[in-house]
C-alpha cells in the first residue's frame, strides 16, 4: 500500500534482539518537522500514536541517533542505507 504513494528513499536499521519499534516510534515523533502520517500505523500491539511519521524536510541520521542516546542507554548502532 504504502509503495503506491511514496518511494523509499533510505532505509534505517539496527541488529539486535531486543525490539525498539517504539523507542524509535518516541525518539522520531520529538524531532523538528515531523508529523504522524497516519494515526496508530504500525502501532495496533503497542501504546504509541504511530509508527509512520512525514517529514518537513529530508531526516537527519545524526540528529536521530542523538535523540536515540537519550532516550536509550546502551541502544545499538544505528545504520542507514540509501535504496
Amino acid at each position: 500500500y504504502l509503495l503506491k504513494v511514496a518511494r523509499v528513499r533510505e532505509v534505517w536499521l539496527t541488529v539486535s534482539d531486543r525490539r525498539y519499534e517504539c523507542v524509535w516510534a518516541e525518539a522520531m515523533g520529538r524531532g523538528r518537522g515531523v508529523r504522524v502520517a497516519i494515526a496508530g500505523f504500525g502501532a495496533s500491539d503497542c501504546r504509541c500514536g504511530s509508527h509512520l511519521f512525514g517529514f518537513d524536510a529530508e531526516p537527519s541520521i545524526v540528529a536521530f541517533r542523538r535523540r536515540l542516546r537519550g532516550a536509550e542507554r546502551g541502544h545499538d548502532a544505528v545504520v542507514c542505507r540509501r535504496v
